[in-house]
C-alpha cells in the first residue's frame, strides 16, 4: 500500500514494483494498491502487508486503512513517513512500544546488520523513542555523527517499522540488502544460508580482439572458474556506416564455440545493442535523447529484433541460454515480449518507463513479468576507476543476505 500522490514518478509505484519484484524471491505475487483506492478489510485479504510511506508531501490516510492495520494479525512492515498518523491512538502506541520522535536527523551514513556495516546515501532518519524495551527488537541501527547509534529497522510482534526508505539513492553495498534479507523473516520463509557468485564478460561483439577473448577463457578455465559471455550478434556504428553480422566473421564465431568450450555460458546482450548510435555505447529498447520507449515500440519490434538474432547466432553454431536487456533498460511492453522467448533474464529492471527507476536484486527473483531474474549487484570495474576493491568491499557487505549472489561484470579491453 503506497500513499504517492500523483506526479510524473510517483515514488509509491517506483518502490512498489521494485518489491513486488522481490516478491518472487519467496514464491510470493503481490498488488500494489494507492491509499486513496483502499478498501475495507483487504489488509485481512491478504498475508502480508507492506505500507509505503514514501512521499514527503502531506497524504491524507483512510481511517478505515489505520483502522484495520490498527485491529489486524497480519504481518504489517512501515516504511518511513506518516507512521505518526497510525499512532494517534494511544492503545497503538501502547501495543507496539515505540513511537517516531519530533524532526529529522541527518549525517547518518551506515547501517549496522548482522555486524556487518552498509552504505546509507540518503543521511537522513526518522528517530524513534522506545517506550517498552521488553516488546521492542532493534533489528539493523543507523549510525551517525559522533558514532551515535539510532534504530532502523525494529519490531513488535508482527509489525516492523524502517525509519528511512531502503530504495532511497541505493547503491551497491546499501542498507538496502539489509531490507531483502530482512523479507526472509517477515515472510517467515528462512532461506539457508548459501554463498554463489557469478562472472560475466560484458558487451562483447565480432569487433573485439579474438585474442585477447580467447587468452581470458584460457585464464579463467585454467583457474577453474566458469563464467558468462554477454554477447550481441550485430555490430553497427551509424557514424561511420558500418555493419557487421557474427556470419560475416566465421573465425569469430569459432572464437566464441571455443569460449563455450572452456566454461563459458552465452547471454544474448541484445542484437545490435544500439538504437541511434554505436554499438555498446548505445540502447537498443530505448531512446536514451528522450528518456521513452524507442519509437514505434512494440510486440511486433522486439519479436522482428529477436528472431533476427537468435538466427544470426543459431547459424553459427551459438546458443543463448539467457538474456540480458541492453544498458539494463526498456519499456514493460519488451519485457512481456521478452518474457516469452526466455524465461530466464540476468538483469536489472525498471520499475516504470523511465531510465533512472531500475533497480538491483541480491539473489534470483522472479519479476513481475514472469520473468527468473539472475541477479547481477556488484556492478562492474569501470574503465574511469578501474578498482576491484571496491567489488571486493561490496561483495563482503553483501554477506548480510544469508543467500546472496555476488554477481559482476567486467568489459574484455579492462
Amino acid at each position: 500500500i503506497h500513499d504517492s500522490l500523483p506526479g510524473p514518478l510517483p515514488s509509491g509505484t517506483v518502490v512498489g514494483n521494485n518489491i513486488l519484484d522481490l516478491l518472487g524471491h519467496f514464491n510470493l505475487t503481490g498488488t500494489l494498491i494507492p491509499i486513496e483506492e483502499y478498501k475495507t478489510g483487504e489488509v485481512n485479504r491478504h498475508r502480508f502487508v507492506i505500507v509505503l510511506g514514501v512521499d514527503d508531501r502531506d497524504p491524507r490516510y483512510p481511517a478505515n486503512l489505520l483502522a484495520d492495520i490498527r485491529n489486524t494479525s497480519v504481518p504489517v512492515f512501515w516504511i518511513l513517513r506518516h507512521l505518526d498518523e497510525l499512532l494517534t491512538d494511544p492503545q497503538m502506541v501502547s501495543k507496539l512500544g515505540f513511537r517516531p520522535r519530533p524532526g529529522v536527523l541527518d549525517g547518518y551514513q551506515s547501517v549496522t546488520y548482522q555486524g556487518i556495516s552498509l552504505l546509507k546515501n540518503d543521511p537522513l532518519l526518522f528517530p524513534l523513542e522506545i517506550l517498552d524495551a521488553a516488546k521492542v527488537q532493534v533489528v539493523a541501527t543507523a549510525e551517525g555523527p559522533g558514532k551515535k547509534s539510532q534504530p532502523f529497522v525494529v519490531r513488535a510482534g508482527s509489525f516492523w517499522y524502517c525509519a528511512d526508505s531502503p530504495f532511497s539513492y541505493t547503491v551497491e553495498g546499501d542498507r538496502y540488502l539489509a531490507f531483502c534479507d530482512l523479507l526472509h523473516d517477515f515472510f517467515k520463509i528462512p532461506h539457508q544460508q548459501e554463498r554463489k557468485a557469478l562472472l560475466r564478460i560484458e558487451d562483447v561483439s565480432v569487433d573485439d580482439d579474438p585474442d585477447q577473448l580467447r587468452e581470458l577463457a584460457d585464464y579463467l578455465y585454467d583457474r577453474h572458474i566458469p563464467f558468462q559471455v554477454s554477447f550481441y550478434p550485430i555490430f553497427r556504428d551509424p557514424a561511420t556506416n558500418e555493419e557487421i553480422y557474427l556470419t560475416d566473421r566465421p573465425q569469430f564465431a569459432r572464437l566464441v564455440r571455443y569460449m563455450v568450450s572452456k566454461g563459458a555460458l552465452i547471454v544474448l546482450h541484445g542484437v545490435t545493442h544500439q538504437y541511434r548510435g554505436r554499438s555498446g555505447d548505445d540502447y537498443e529498447f530505448w531512446d536514451a535523447y528522450s528518456d521513452k520507449p524507442v519509437q514505434g515500440d512494440s510486440q511486433a519490434l522486439v519479436e522482428q529484433r529477436l528472431r533476427l538474432g537468435l538466427e544470426e547466432c543459431f547459424k553459427n553454431g551459438i546458443y543463448p541460454v539467457t538474456w540480458e536487456t541492453p544498458h539494463y533498460m526498456a519499456s514493460e511492453v519488451d519485457y512481456r515480449t521478452i518474457a516469452r522467448y526466455f524465461n530466464s533474464s540476468w538483469d536489472r529492471v525498471a520499475s516504470v518507463n523511465d531510465a533512472e527507476s531500475g533497480h538491483f536484486f541480491p539473489y534470483p527473483t522472479v519479476d513481475r513479468f514472469g520473468r527468473f531474474i539472475i541477479p547481477e549487484c556488484l556492478g562492474f570495474i569501470s574503465q574511469e576507476k578501474p578498482d576491484p576493491g571496491i567489488l571486493v568491499a561490496n561483495a563482503g557487505r553483501l554477506r548480510a543476505v544469508r543467500d546472496g549472489v555476488a554477481s559482476f561484470f567486467f568489459h574484455p579491453f579492462m
